[in-house]
């Protein structure tokens, strides 16, 4: 127990106190509770081959990751640690930030792009607009918001000052006036550098409280380090490394998993499904939607979800809907006219989320789409007229679709029945239950 408090008071020494990236490698042989050791068989005070970093490494080195490499001649599996430097992807989209809209000069600048003709199917009006605004707001954000973390450090270094010159000369009506502005300054810049960071770790259940700048900084990076996708395994078992490589492999096996299939019809199987839908309940779902239709469905849809590849939330559709409200409503009832959605405007990014540690098969990913929030309108407005039909086609026995209900009930329903029928006659037998 002695060395191995002095093991770790040895490690703590040793870290730099400047913030200096920092990592270490090694058969550390001192594991503290019996929780750490990982594996089948008793805890035992054996390897504990592990690597450490801080912070700042990560924040140089996103792409960190450590491989155990086989066991030869000893007991110990040697540890082979990768780091690769951050690189900004070149066609990296544009991220709409919510506290741009807290400016004073947001609204001006969206109307004086939004407001210039452009000729063309409402459709096409809506995201051409979308496209050229978004140029618009690069421009202007890196004039109004040139350096988040640079701003937080001005302000701090300016409200330093302004307590040293306190300190020095005394309080009076200048100097008490110049700390107020500048607290005034530091107080927004730590409001823009905390909603920066919280939207970059999309942690929901966190909503008010102390800052945690801190927290939500080493929240991305974990995340992004986990998240990264190092090498994949076919299902012949060789494997794919390199980010190109990698990329192609995606692409060509989600191209190859929604290739269309020739399927046969069978339209007399339709002529015994009961009509449960009347004439005017087929009239609302094909009608036009309203203004007001639509910015329900605007309203009800989640503001802070993830945008699709023209960068604008939900969040900016409900802040500028006095700008964009003809726009966006000509559009979705072009297509509720048409049914037709032009080339490109249903584009989606696919995002792979890791459903266990380790994945390495594409198996074992989650695969999300995140469109773009126009789409989004859409479906909603579709999802409301269909809701209240919902009682009409579903049956009773289909649980599994029933507003509150699970499939899961299922289970739990058929082990009550099982219980039932032990309990109530001495001699029985249980059949099929179909659910």
């Amino acid at each position: 127990m002695a060395e191995r408090s002095d093991l770790w008071l040895d490690l703590a020494a040793d870290i730099p106190i400047t913030p200096t990236p920092w990592a270490m490698v090694g058969d550390f042989n001192a594991t503290l509770q019996s929780h750490e050791k990982k594996g089948p068989g008793n805890f035992s005070m054996g390897s504990a081959a592990e690597s450490f970093c801080n912070e700042q490494w990560l924040t140089i080195f996103q792409d960190s990751s450590q491989v155990v490499l086989p066991r030869i001649a000893s007991d110990h599996g040697s540890i082979l640690m990768t780091a690769i430097a951050s690189q900004c992807p070149l066609n990296c989209p544009l991220r709409f930030h919510q506290f741009w809209m807290d400016h004073e000069e947001f609204n001006n600048v969206v109307a004086s792009s939004w407001f210039e003709w452009i000729a063309g199917p409402p459709i096409v009006v809506l995201t051409s607009k979308l496209k050229r605004l978004k140029g618009v707001l690069k421009t202007w954000a890196r004039s109004a918001f040139p350096h988040i973390e640079r701003e937080l450090e001005d302000a701090k270094t300016a409200l330093n000052q302004i307590h040293d010159q306190i300190a020095r000369e005394g309080m009076n009506d200048y100097l008490f006036a110049s700390e107020a502005d500048v607290k005034t300054g530091l107080v927004k810049a730590l409001e823009n550098h905390e909603k920066i960071w919280a939207k970059k770790v999309r942690i929901r259940w966190l909503k008010v409280g102390d800052r945690n700048s801190k927290y939500f900084h080493l929240s991305v990076k974990m995340r992004r380090n986990k998240n990264t996708i190092r090498v994949l395994k076919r299902p012949d078992g060789t494997m794919v490394e390199g980010q190109n490589q990698i990329g192609e492999y995606i692409v060509d096996f989600f191209e190859r998993f929604h290739k269309e299939a020739p399927i046969e019809t069978h339209a007399d199987l339709l002529d015994n499904i009961p009509k449960v839908l009347n004439q005017m309940d087929c009239y609302r779902l094909d009608s036009l939607p309203g203004n007001e239709e639509i910015r329900r469905a605007v309203w009800e849809l989640d503001p802070d979800s993830s945008p699709g590849p023209d960068g604008f939330s939900g969040a900016f559709f409900c802040k500028c809907w006095s700008l964009v409200e003809v726009e966006v409503c000509n559009a979705v009832r072009q297509f509720f006219s048409t049914g037709y959605m032009p080339h490109g405007v249903n584009n989606n990014f696919l995002v792979l989320i890791p459903k266990v540690e380790g994945a390495n098969t594409l198996d074992r990913f989650r695969p999300l789409c995140m469109g773009n929030f126009f789409c989004k309108i859409i479906s909603k407005v579709m999802a409301m007229r269909l809701e209240p039909l919902l009682l009409r086609l579903i049956s009773e026995e289909q649980g599994a679709f029933q507003k509150g209900k699970l499939i899961h009930d299922n289970i739990s329903v058929a082990s009550e029945l099982a219980n039932l029928m032990f309990s109530a006659t001495k001699v029985g037998s249980i059949g099929c239950i179909n659910f």
